[in-house]
């Protein structure tokens, strides 16, 4: 009598061998390389990007201080009376404790000179500029606007 072969029994598609799972419950040192290879590659494309990232959100935010300064100045300047609007008087404005906190090194400039030809005006530039942290003086933030004389009973109140 011939002595039967004993076959494993067939497996279905996508069934696993359970000895071969056991077998194999890590990862090859091959797999752990090419895992840490593929991480710090990213890692060293996105560090940079984070930097540059952060550069450009503290600029936006000291120019969106800077801007606030200028404009709260001009709007203290306009408010004054129309002989009180000299270069003089203009000389020594002061920051605020926001710009000094938030620029480094910020200069605050404002100008008056008359403008030609009815009605009477006069024109006023503000503008301040600041040092970035590589210590470079950035392109100043100005604003600018023109007053105009007012004429005696006009605009008076009830």
């Amino acid at each position: 009598m011939k002595a039967h072969r004993k076959f494993p029994p067939r497996r279905r598609c996508g069934q696993r061998d359970e000895a071969a799972l056991r077998a194999r419950r890590g990862f090859t040192l091959f797999e752990l390389a090419v895992t840490t290879l593929v991480l710090g590659a990213a890692f060293a494309l996105i560090g940079p990007l984070l930097v540059r990232v952060a550069r450009s959100e503290r600029a936006a935010e000291q120019r969106q201080i800077a801007l606030f300064e200028v404009s709260n100045t001009l709007e203290r300047i306009t408010s004054l009376d129309w002989q009180s609007l000299t270069g003089e008087s203009l000389d020594s404005l002061p920051l605020s404790e926001t710009a000094r906190a938030g620029l480094s090194e910020p200069n605050l400039r404002a100008s008056v000179e008359a403008v030609k030809g009815p009605p009477e005006a006069k024109r006023i530039v503000v503008e301040i500029d600041w040092k970035d942290t590589a210590g470079v003086r950035v392109a100043p933030v100005r604003l600018v606007t023109e007053v105009y004389r007012r004429e005696s009973g006009l605009g008076s109140g009830p």
